[in-house]
């Protein structure tokens, strides 16, 4: 082997060593649907989640995501406002035919390095009662000592977007606001 193809070979070699793509499962998760109503805020923990991710590092640092999934399902969503709310969510968001929200990873616009971490842009799919709409969403991100991911955003979303009437109650006289934000708060360890 001639020393030019030996450098070729060791630089190849080093490469593909700095370069790591690695799985990551959901391991907690702090997520929560918030809006307005023609009587009060609200917000409704989504009790539920699953999800997995594979992140690329390239030395010690993340690089790129090349996929990641989080599934909840809608039947997950609990209002502090009680069994009446729930049901007229999971009724609006059409349940018994759509049980899940997903949302599917597409692709990364961006990895920025900060001073706590990573600040992400991402784009992904996000179907909700059976609808399918392209979203992009900015993230913060970091890695903690024990290798954990956490991410951090939010998202809002229109209902009628999405072919949902927002849910009533009393007659219609209490409507939800066609605008709810989905806030997120999710640490992902190596699987």
């Amino acid at each position: 082997m001639n020393l030019k193809n030996f450098t070729t070979f060791g630089l190849f070699f080093l490469t593909v060593i700095n370069l790591t793509a690695q799985t990551y499962k959901l391991k907690s998760k702090d997520i929560s649907v918030s809006g307005t109503s023609t009587l009060h805020k609200w917000t409704s923990p989504i009790t539920q989640a699953s999800g997995q991710g594979v992140f690329q590092f390239e030395e010690g640092q993340l690089s790129a995501i090349n996929a990641m999934e989080i599934t909840f399902p809608v039947k997950g969503i609990i209002s502090t406002k009680g069994k009446i709310m729930d049901n007229k969510t999971w009724e609006s968001l059409k349940s018994d035919k759509h049980p899940n929200v997903i949302y599917t990873f597409q692709s990364t616009e961006s990895i920025t390095k900060t001073s706590s971490g990573y600040s992400i842009k991402v784009k992904g799919n996000l179907q909700i009662a059976g609808v399918k709409k392209a979203i992009s969403m900015q993230v913060e991100g970091n890695m903690d000592s024990t290798g954990k991911l956490h991410f951090k955003g939010k998202h809002a979303i229109v209902l009628p977007n999405y072919n949902i009437e927002p849910p009533k109650a009393l007659m219609g006289t209490v409507v939800v606001g066609e605008e709810v934000t989905v806030s997120f708060d999710v640490t992902l360890e190596k699987n």
